[in-house]
């Protein structure tokens, strides 16, 4: 039985050989991004206009590097930033607050990368019962849950 450090560290491991994964899909598919970009603009997917720190601690990046992964996400246009004085709710007064929305291009590369993931997710899976992947998913959402 793990203790709940090692239990911490084997989920690194897995987060981290995810990645590479995805990377090496990516690459297969010939597709420009990488997987801090996808787990970025899937998260804004998922969660759009919010703030750039809530983006940072959902990822668990700093701010510095989560400003330059947005700066490299503007560049190549696939996310946008709009101040929060723009938007039609007005309660932000502070100009410097931008919100961060996916772009059109942003989506279209994500539909383009959809096969590529779910393809690099399936050995993930094949080896547990249904019942198995339902417990897992579970209890994940439960830590994750905690966590936040």
């Amino acid at each position: 039985m793990l203790d709940r450090e090692a239990l911490l560290h084997l989920m690194g491991k897995i987060w981290n050989a995810y990645g590479l994964r995805l990377d090496q899909a990516f690459r297969d598919a010939g597709v420009s991004l990488n997987a801090e970009q996808f787990r970025f603009l899937d998260l804004v997917r998922e969660r759009p206009g919010q703030y750039q720190e809530i983006y940072s601690r959902a990822l668990g990046r700093d701010r510095s590097s989560t400003t330059r992964m947005v700066q490299s996400l503007l560049r190549k246009g696939w996310v946008t930033r709009i101040p929060a004085k723009e938007l039609q709710d007005r309660q932000e007064l502070d100009t410097r607050i931008k919100r961060i929305y996916l772009s059109e291009e942003g989506q279209k590369m994500l539909d383009l990368v959809a096969q590529p993931v779910r393809l690099a997710l399936l050995p993930l899976w094949e080896n547990l019962a249904g019942e198995e992947r339902e417990m897992l998913e579970l209890l994940l959402k439960r830590i994750y849950s905690n966590i936040l």
